[in-house]
């Protein structure tokens, strides 16, 4: 399977949100950030935009709620529900 540029485009955006998160938790530069996130691919085998999508997924999960989440989650909660997947 060959990189489309647009998915070119969302792993560079994946890697820089990545490099943002390590930056503002390390309180380090871009370059450090990076090589941090390079150490990582290179003792887990992991690919580069795979890492830093599991690392953004982990600070959305560590994130406080926003300041109305009450309010939308009464409002569209269930909405956004998704089907249990079928055994089928």
């Amino acid at each position: 399977m060959y990189a489309t540029p647009a998915t070119g485009v969302t792993a560079r955006r994946s890697i820089d949100v990545a490099v943002g998160i390590i930056m503002g938790l390390r309180r380090c530069s871009e370059d450090e950030a990076f090589q941090e996130i390079a150490r990582v691919v290179h003792q887990t085998g992991v690919p580069l935009k795979d890492t830093a999508n599991a690392l953004i997924f982990l600070a959305k999960a560590n994130a406080a709620p926003p300041a109305h989440h009450a309010e939308a989650s009464r409002i569209w909660g269930t909405r956004l529900e998704f089907p249990a997947p079928s055994d089928g």
